[in-house]
Protein backbone atom coordinates (compact mmCIF):
# COMPACT_ATOMS: atom_id res chain seq x y z
CA UNK A 1 0.00 0.00 0.00
CA UNK A 2 1.34 3.44 -0.93
CA UNK A 3 2.21 5.71 1.97
CA UNK A 4 1.06 9.30 1.83
CA UNK A 5 3.85 11.73 2.70
CA UNK A 6 1.36 13.71 4.76
CA UNK A 7 0.83 10.62 6.89
CA UNK A 8 4.50 9.65 7.13
CA UNK A 9 5.35 8.57 10.64
CA UNK A 10 1.73 8.92 11.75
CA UNK A 11 1.06 6.38 14.53
CA UNK A 12 -1.53 3.70 13.90
CA UNK A 13 -2.51 1.37 16.72
CA UNK A 14 -0.10 -1.21 18.07
CA UNK A 15 -0.96 -1.35 21.78
CA UNK A 16 2.19 -3.16 22.90
CA UNK A 17 4.80 -0.97 21.20
CA UNK A 18 5.01 1.51 24.03
CA UNK A 19 6.19 -1.14 26.51
CA UNK A 20 9.71 -1.82 25.13
CA UNK A 21 10.15 1.90 24.42
CA UNK A 22 9.19 2.74 28.01
CA UNK A 23 11.48 -0.01 29.30
CA UNK A 24 14.49 1.54 27.60
CA UNK A 25 13.40 5.00 28.75
CA UNK A 26 13.29 3.91 32.39
CA UNK A 27 16.68 2.21 32.12
CA UNK A 28 18.19 5.38 30.64
CA UNK A 29 16.53 7.71 33.14
CA UNK A 30 17.45 5.47 36.06
CA UNK A 31 21.11 5.50 35.12
CA UNK A 32 21.15 9.18 34.17
CA UNK A 33 19.55 10.33 37.41
CA UNK A 34 21.87 8.05 39.38
CA UNK A 35 24.89 9.88 37.95
CA UNK A 36 23.28 13.22 38.81
CA UNK A 37 22.36 12.48 42.44
CA UNK A 38 25.24 10.13 43.25
CA UNK A 39 28.44 11.85 42.08
CA UNK A 40 30.59 8.93 43.27
CA UNK A 41 28.58 6.24 41.51
CA UNK A 42 30.91 3.30 40.65
CA UNK A 43 32.04 3.33 37.03
CA UNK A 44 30.95 -0.28 36.46
CA UNK A 45 27.32 0.90 36.67
CA UNK A 46 27.78 2.43 33.21
CA UNK A 47 28.62 -1.01 31.82
CA UNK A 48 25.47 -2.42 33.40
CA UNK A 49 23.51 0.45 31.81
CA UNK A 50 24.74 -0.51 28.33
CA UNK A 51 23.94 -4.19 28.91
CA UNK A 52 20.40 -3.44 30.06
CA UNK A 53 19.95 -1.01 27.17
CA UNK A 54 20.90 -3.87 24.85
CA UNK A 55 18.23 -6.04 26.47
CA UNK A 56 15.67 -3.27 25.93
CA UNK A 57 16.63 -3.12 22.23
CA UNK A 58 16.04 -6.90 21.99
CA UNK A 59 12.53 -6.43 23.41
CA UNK A 60 11.86 -3.65 20.88
CA UNK A 61 13.08 -5.88 18.07
CA UNK A 62 10.61 -8.58 19.14
CA UNK A 63 7.81 -5.99 19.02
CA UNK A 64 8.58 -4.61 15.55
CA UNK A 65 10.28 -7.42 13.62
CA UNK A 66 7.09 -8.46 11.81
CA UNK A 67 5.86 -4.93 11.14
CA UNK A 68 9.14 -3.37 10.03
CA UNK A 69 10.78 -5.69 7.55
CA UNK A 70 14.51 -5.12 7.44
CA UNK A 71 14.82 -3.66 10.94
CA UNK A 72 15.79 -6.90 12.67
CA UNK A 73 19.43 -6.99 11.54
CA UNK A 74 20.12 -3.41 12.62
CA UNK A 75 18.37 -3.85 15.97
CA UNK A 76 20.13 -7.15 16.69
CA UNK A 77 23.45 -5.57 15.81
CA UNK A 78 22.70 -2.65 18.12
CA UNK A 79 21.83 -4.96 21.01
CA UNK A 80 25.06 -6.93 20.50
CA UNK A 81 27.14 -3.74 20.33
CA UNK A 82 25.60 -2.38 23.54
CA UNK A 83 26.02 -5.65 25.41
CA UNK A 84 29.58 -6.22 24.20
CA UNK A 85 30.70 -2.69 25.06
CA UNK A 86 28.94 -2.94 28.42
CA UNK A 87 30.81 -6.15 29.24
CA UNK A 88 34.07 -4.53 28.11
CA UNK A 89 33.39 -1.63 30.47
CA UNK A 90 32.89 -4.10 33.32
CA UNK A 91 36.01 -6.20 32.73
CA UNK A 92 38.36 -3.38 31.67
CA UNK A 93 37.67 -0.35 33.90
CA UNK A 94 40.79 1.35 32.60
CA UNK A 95 39.27 1.50 29.12
CA UNK A 96 35.80 2.53 30.24
CA UNK A 97 35.80 5.79 28.25
CA UNK A 98 36.64 3.91 25.05
CA UNK A 99 34.12 1.14 25.80
CA UNK A 100 31.31 3.61 26.50
CA UNK A 101 32.32 5.79 23.57
CA UNK A 102 32.29 2.84 21.16
CA UNK A 103 28.96 1.59 22.51
CA UNK A 104 27.23 4.94 22.24
CA UNK A 105 28.75 5.92 18.90
CA UNK A 106 28.01 2.62 17.15
CA UNK A 107 24.52 2.22 18.62
CA UNK A 108 23.79 5.85 17.76
CA UNK A 109 24.85 5.37 14.15
CA UNK A 110 22.69 2.24 13.90
CA UNK A 111 19.67 4.13 15.25
CA UNK A 112 20.26 6.97 12.81
CA UNK A 113 20.30 4.40 9.99
CA UNK A 114 17.05 2.94 11.33
CA UNK A 115 15.52 6.40 11.49
CA UNK A 116 16.54 7.28 7.95
CA UNK A 117 15.33 3.94 6.61
CA UNK A 118 11.95 3.89 8.35
CA UNK A 119 11.11 7.57 8.91
CA UNK A 120 8.35 7.43 6.28
CA UNK A 121 6.92 4.17 7.61
CA UNK A 122 6.76 4.56 11.37
CA UNK A 123 6.68 7.18 14.07
CA UNK A 124 9.62 5.29 15.57
CA UNK A 125 11.78 6.72 12.78
CA UNK A 126 11.71 10.24 14.18
CA UNK A 127 12.59 9.04 17.66
CA UNK A 128 15.43 6.87 16.37
CA UNK A 129 16.92 9.92 14.65
CA UNK A 130 16.84 11.88 17.90
CA UNK A 131 18.11 9.18 20.26
CA UNK A 132 20.66 8.02 17.71
CA UNK A 133 21.98 11.53 17.25
CA UNK A 134 22.28 12.09 21.01
CA UNK A 135 24.07 8.77 21.53
CA UNK A 136 26.45 9.29 18.61
CA UNK A 137 27.41 12.80 19.77
CA UNK A 138 27.99 11.51 23.30
CA UNK A 139 30.15 8.72 21.91
CA UNK A 140 32.30 11.19 19.96
CA UNK A 141 32.66 13.38 23.05
CA UNK A 142 33.76 10.36 25.08
CA UNK A 143 36.57 9.65 22.62
CA UNK A 144 37.65 13.29 22.85
CA UNK A 145 37.67 13.10 26.67
CA UNK A 146 39.23 9.63 26.85
CA UNK A 147 42.39 10.96 28.54
CA UNK A 148 40.63 13.51 30.72
CA UNK A 149 38.97 13.29 34.12
CA UNK A 150 37.98 9.77 35.24
CA UNK A 151 34.52 11.13 36.08
CA UNK A 152 33.97 12.57 32.60
CA UNK A 153 32.82 9.29 30.97
CA UNK A 154 30.08 8.84 33.58
CA UNK A 155 29.01 12.47 33.29
CA UNK A 156 28.74 12.39 29.50
CA UNK A 157 27.05 9.00 29.43
CA UNK A 158 24.67 10.00 32.21
CA UNK A 159 23.77 13.27 30.49
CA UNK A 160 22.99 11.52 27.21
CA UNK A 161 20.99 8.90 29.11
CA UNK A 162 18.78 11.58 30.67
CA UNK A 163 18.05 13.15 27.27
CA UNK A 164 17.36 9.75 25.67
CA UNK A 165 15.17 8.75 28.62
CA UNK A 166 13.04 11.90 28.45
CA UNK A 167 12.59 11.57 24.67
CA UNK A 168 11.56 7.92 24.97
CA UNK A 169 9.20 8.49 27.91
CA UNK A 170 7.33 11.08 25.86
CA UNK A 171 7.39 8.75 22.85
CA UNK A 172 6.06 5.80 24.86
CA UNK A 173 3.21 7.86 26.30
CA UNK A 174 2.38 9.12 22.82
CA UNK A 175 2.40 5.58 21.36
CA UNK A 176 0.17 4.33 24.17
CA UNK A 177 -2.29 7.20 23.78
CA UNK A 178 -2.46 7.03 19.99
CA UNK A 179 -2.59 3.25 20.00
CA UNK A 180 -5.53 3.18 22.40
CA UNK A 181 -7.80 5.67 20.61
CA UNK A 182 -8.90 3.52 17.66
CA UNK A 183 -9.32 0.53 19.99
CA UNK A 184 -11.73 2.60 22.06
CA UNK A 185 -13.68 3.68 18.99
CA UNK A 186 -14.02 0.09 17.86
CA UNK A 187 -12.01 0.41 14.64
CA UNK A 188 -9.71 -2.41 13.66
CA UNK A 189 -7.53 -3.33 10.77
CA UNK A 190 -7.87 -6.28 8.43
CA UNK A 191 -8.64 -9.45 10.34
CA UNK A 192 -9.08 -7.41 13.53
CA UNK A 193 -5.30 -6.91 13.92
CA UNK A 194 -3.87 -3.42 14.16
CA UNK A 195 -0.75 -2.44 12.27
CA UNK A 196 2.54 -1.12 13.61
CA UNK A 197 2.62 2.63 14.34
CA UNK A 198 3.13 4.51 11.13
CA UNK A 199 3.12 1.40 8.93
CA UNK A 200 0.29 1.56 6.42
Amino acid sequence: MTLNRADAGRPTPEPGLWKPVLLRALIALGFGLLTVFWPDVPSFVAGIYLIFSGIAVVSLNLAVQHGLKGSALLLRTESIVLAACGILALVAPGAIALALGAGLLLSGVLEILLGLKFRLQTVLGRDWLITGGVAALAGILLFVLANGSPRAPLGVTGGSAVIIGVVLVLAALSYRHDGARPMQSGTAGRGGKQSLPGVE
